[in-house]
């Protein structure tokens, strides 16, 4: 049987987003035009990292860099 362990409410819906878990933090891209850096363990939010349109893409992290696809028709590459 599965149990709720946690859940954080976001700013608006999370469409085409997938999770994504990298270092134990859970990264997921928002309508509000936000990506979301969850801590995987307790759900507690650790950052967001705002673009200036909606975030269906599914974030990516390659070293110390969170890349993502905005609706606003621009990559950002943001410094984790």
């Amino acid at each position: 049987t599965l149990a709720l362990k946690w859940k954080y409410r976001t700013g608006d819906k999370v469409n085409f987003s997938s999770p994504r878990i990298i270092n134990g933090a859970v990264y997921v891209g928002s309508d509000d035009g936000k990506v979301y850096a969850l801590d995987a363990a307790s759900g507690a939010l650790v950052k967001t990292y705002a673009t200036r349109g909606p975030v269906h893409s599914t974030p990516a992290v390659v070293g110390d860099l969170l890349y993502v696809g905005s609706d606003d028709g621009s990559i950002y590459a943001f410094t984790l």
